[in-house]
C-alpha cells in the first residue's frame, strides 16, 4: 500500500486550503486504489461539507422568510382578522334575521359562519370576544369554552395513546387547556423526567441475561469501545494536541513559521466553530507525518473516525430536517404541507392571495350593508355551495 498524501505540494498549504478548496481528500502518489476506509473517509468529509452549506443556506432562507412574514404578511393577517370578524357578525345577523332565505340556504349560511369563526381562531390565539362567543354557540351548538376544553382533552388522549404504544404510563391529568405558558413548560419538563425514570425502571426490571460471548461479539464490542474512545476524545483535546506540534512559535524556519501561523488560524477557527471533521482531518495529516508506522495507524484511526463522521452526517441531516419545525419558524409552518416544505413556500404569492381575500371580504361586507344585501347573501351561498361541490368531486376522484 502506497503512502497517503494530499493533492497539494505543501503540507500546510493543504491544511490551510481545506475551507477554500472544499475538495481536500485523501489521494495516493501511486496508481493503487484507495482502501475502503479511505474512500469512506473522503465520502463523509465531502458529505459533511455539503450538509454544512445546506444547513447554513436553509437557516438563511428561513430567517429571510420569517422577516418577510413579520413585515409583510402578519400585518395583513391582522387586517384580515378584523374584516373577518365584521363579516361573521354581519352574516349571523342575516342568519338570525327575518330575511326571505330558504331553510337550505340558511343551513349553508350557518356553515359559512362556522368556517369564518374557525379562520378567525386560526389567525388569533386570543379568545373570541363575547359577541363572537355567542355566535359560536349558536352555530356550533356548544359553548366556545366547552369546545376548547374538548379539543384539548382529545389532544391529551392522543398523546397518552402515543405514550401507551411505547409502553409508558404517563399521567396527563395535571394538564388543562387554560394553563399559562410557564405552567405548560414546567409540566412538559416534569413529563420528560417521568418518561426517563419510567424507561430506566423498565430496563432495570428486565436485565439482559449474560451469555458467553462469541469471537465476533467480542470484536464488535472492542470496536464499539474504540469508537466510544474516539467520541470522548473531544474537540478540545484534538485542538490542544495539534496546537502543541503546529504552533508557529516552535518553528525556526521563517517560511514554515508563516505557513504554521495561517494553519493555526484555521485550526483555531475550526475549534471555535466546533468543526469536528476539519480537526480530524488535520490530526490525520499530523499522525501521517509524525508516526513511525503511519499507514497502519492511519487505517486504524480512519475506521474509528469514520464512525464519528457518520454520526456527524446523521446529526446534520436531522438538524436540517428539524430546523423547519423549530418553534421559531412556527408562523411559516401553516403555509406548508407534505409536498411543499417551509423553505419552498412562496410568500410573495401568499401575500398577493391574502390581499385579494381582504379585498373580497371588504367588498362583500360593504354589499351586506347596502340595499343589495339579499343578492349578496345569495351569491355568498351559491359560491360556497359550488366550492363545496367541487371539493367533493375532487376528493371522490382522488379516492377512485
Amino acid at each position: 500500500m502506497g503512502k497517503l498524501v494530499f493533492d497539494q505540494p505543501s503540507l500546510f498549504e493543504e491544511a490551510v486550503g481545506c475551507e477554500e478548496k472544499k475538495d481536500l481528500v485523501i489521494v495516493k502518489k501511486t496508481k493503487q486504489a484507495l482502501s475502503k476506509n479511505q474512500q469512506t473517509f473522503n465520502r463523509y468529509v465531502k458529505k459533511i461539507e455539503k450538509l454544512q452549506i445546506d444547513l447554513q443556506q436553509t437557516e438563511k432562507i428561513l430567517e429571510e422568510k420569517l422577516v418577510f412574514y413579520g413585515q409583510q404578511i402578519h400585518p395583513l393577517e391582522q387586517e384580515m382578522l378584523l374584516v373577518l370578524k365584521k363579516l361573521a357578525k354581519q352574516l349571523f345577523a342575516f342568519y338570525k334575521g327575518n330575511m326571505p332565505i330558504s331553510k337550505a340556504d340558511r343551513n349553508i349560511l350557518k356553515e359559512i359562519i362556522a368556517n369564518q369563526l374557525n379562520k378567525i381562531m386560526s389567525l388569533n390565539q386570543e379568545p373570541l370576544d363575547e359577541e363572537l362567543k355567542k355566535i359560536f354557540k349558536a352555530v356550533e351548538g356548544i359553548s366556545y369554552e366547552k369546545a376548547k376544553e374538548e379539543d384539548f382533552e382529545m389532544i391529551k388522549e392522543e398523546v397518552a395513546g402515543m405514550f401507551e404504544d411505547f409502553g409508558l404510563d404517563i399521567n396527563l391529568n395535571g394538564m388543562y387547556s387554560n394553563m399559562t405558558e410557564e405552567e405548560m413548560i414546567n409540566k412538559i419538563r416534569e413529563m420528560q423526567d417521568k418518561i426517563k425514570e419510567s424507561m430506566e425502571n423498565r430496563d432495570n426490571e428486565n436485565p439482559s441475561q449474560k451469555r458467553k460471548r462469541t469471537k465476533k461479539q467480542m470484536e464488535r464490542e472492542e470496536r464499539e469501545r474504540q469508537v466510544e474512545e474516539a467520541r470522548k476524545k473531544n474537540i478540545t483535546s484534538i485542538y490542544r494536541q495539534l496546537a502543541k506540534v503546529l504552533h508557529p512559535d516552535l518553528e525556526q524556519d521563517a517560511g514554515i513559521r508563516a505557513e504554521k501561523e495561517t494553519l493555526m488560524k484555521k485550526l483555531t477557527e475550526a475549534y471555535q466553530n466546533n468543526d469536528l471533521h476539519t480537526l480530524l482531518r488535520l490530526e490525520l495529516i499530523w499522525v501521517q507525518k509524525e508516526e513511525n508506522n503511519p499507514e497502519q495507524l492511519t487505517q486504524e484511526k480512519l475506521g474509528i473516525y469514520n464512525q464519528v463522521l457518520k454520526e456527524q452526517v446523521q446529526d446534520l441531516e436531522h438538524e436540517i430536517m428539524a430546523l423547519s419545525n423549530h418553534p421559531r419558524f412556527s408562523p411559516l409552518q401553516k403555509f406548508c404541507n407534505f409536498f411543499i416544505p417551509v423553505k419552498m413556500i412562496n410568500l410573495f404569492k401568499i401575500k398577493k392571495e391574502i390581499n385579494e381575500m381582504i379585498e373580497g371580504i371588504q367588498a362583500s361586507s360593504e354589499a351586506l350593508s347596502g340595499k343589495k344585501a339579499l343578492r349578496e347573501i345569495d351569491q355568498v351561498v351559491s359560491i360556497f355551495r359550488s366550492t363545496k361541490k367541487n371539493d367533493f368531486i375532487k376528493d371522490f376522484d382522488n379516492f377512485r
